[in-house]
């Protein structure tokens, strides 16, 4: 540096060096005053809905329109999928959303079935009790695991099965879904600028208080306890119904009726039981009265169970009921009777997505009703989505 008239260079660095300090510590001063930005990536007038790939199993992460997100469901039983893989991305994306939601997760166990919770529960791989903003749930106490009950009771509640009878108690942040959940004013949780519908949750339980009202309807427990849920922004309704069986359908469609908003038309469903047929999930009456535009079948085609079934695929694809929108290209599905027959194929002529073939899942409803579908691997119902930056 060149000499300064009446000062020596030595000395002018000297103080440009304390008034950068100065004038750094008032900055950093300045900043703390001042919450830290949100990040772009928090869905502020989007609804993003992420469908993974868990093999024999449902896992989904709902991303709310301003508001903390709600995973519906993470587990899986046998092989297929990769529910550690899923986890590993959920709590990625949990890191992004704590910046607006410090305690980020509302959780929804539709029924306590192993392939609905196991990847939550578990202690090396699953989600930190202090992730959990608050957990739902419907269905018997007694079918959880040993480690789903430890996992449950700690989240600061202590449930007691026996004491209770098996029974759903509320707790400090554990709520039980109610048989009349539908009914109730109040919503129990809710998704940011989206709507939330409870649709059922015990529909069996509920059937058999009815007494001699009760419907005639197929239903087993846990299955038939599944809670109905179905979330409308934009225009757009997707629905995620658990296990659903014949008496959960028939409740579900009754409550939305009941609501003001009928399920007929859905745009994107979520297909109960993994596709099953048994005890009348995915039968005709289901499929016309729910009409879905877009089906996705989370399911490991290949594994011990037959699902999905054939004939409950064709219920939504030649049903002249229902609204599916077509494909260019049939496709050639693989699909199974609810046993270990998974070799079948069905041609299909509408818009399924198969996590099996298609993998995770993404869809994004805009502020305006716009739907984009991308797949980690494309097909006719979705296309591919975009490498991550």
């Amino acid at each position: 540096m060149p000499a300064v008239r009446g000062r020596s260079a030595q000395s002018v660095c000297v103080k440009a060096t304390r008034f950068g300090a100065a004038l750094a510590a008032l900055t950093i001063a300045f900043a703390s005053l001042s919450p830290p930005p949100a990040r772009a990536d928090v869905p502020k007038d989007e609804l993003v809905v992420h469908i993974f790939d868990v093999g024999q199993g449902s896992c989904v992460l709902i991303e709310c329109p301003d508001g903390p997100p709600i995973l519906d469901d993470c587990g899986h039983i046998g092989s297929g999928g990769d529910p550690t893989a899923a986890v590993v991305k959920i709590r990625d994306r949990l890191d992004d959303l704590r910046v607006a939601y410090p305690t980020p997760l509302q959780i929804l166990i539709s029924h306590p079935h192993v392939d609905h919770f196991s990847a939550m529960v578990d202690k090396v791989t699953g989600f930190p009790t202090d992730d959990v903003r608050r957990l739902y749930w419907a269905g018997p106490w007694d079918s959880f695991s040993v480690k789903a009950k430890a996992w449950i009771e700690g989240l600061a509640v202590r449930i007691d099965g026996a004491a209770h009878n098996g029974a759903c108690v509320d707790g400090a942040r554990v709520t039980c879904l109610a048989p009349n959940e539908h009914a109730l004013e109040t919503p129990r949780f809710s998704c940011g600028a989206a709507k939330v519908d409870l649709l059922t949750a015990s529909a069996l339980t509920y059937n058999k208080s009815l007494g001699a009202g009760r419907k005639v309807a197929k239903g087993t427990s846990p299955n038939g306890e599944s809670a109905v849920l179905r979330i409308r922004y934009a225009g757009v309704s997707l629905v995620f119904p658990g296990d659903a069986e014949e008496v959960t359908q028939l409740y579900a469609v009754e409550n939305a009726q009941a609501l003001g908003a009928p399920l007929d038309p859905t745009t994107v469903l979520l297909l109960p039981h993994h596709g099953s047929g048994e005890v009348g999930s995915n039968d005709k009456v289901w499929a016309g009265a729910i009409s879905p535009q877009l089906v996705v079948v989370s399911a490991n085609i290949g594994g011990n169970y037959g699902h999905p079934n054939c004939d409950a695929l064709s219920h939504f694809d030649t049903d002249p009921g229902t609204a599916m929108a077509p494909v260019s290209t049939p496709i050639d599905a693989r699909c199974g009777d609810d046993k270990a027959h998974p070799n079948d194929h069905v041609v299909l002529h509408h818009r399924f997505i198969f996590t099996e073939t298609n993998h995770d899942v993404t869809l994004r409803v805009s502020k305006t009703g716009d739907l984009t579908v991308t797949c980690d691997t494309a097909g006719v119902a979705c296309a591919a989505a975009s490498p991550t930056p």
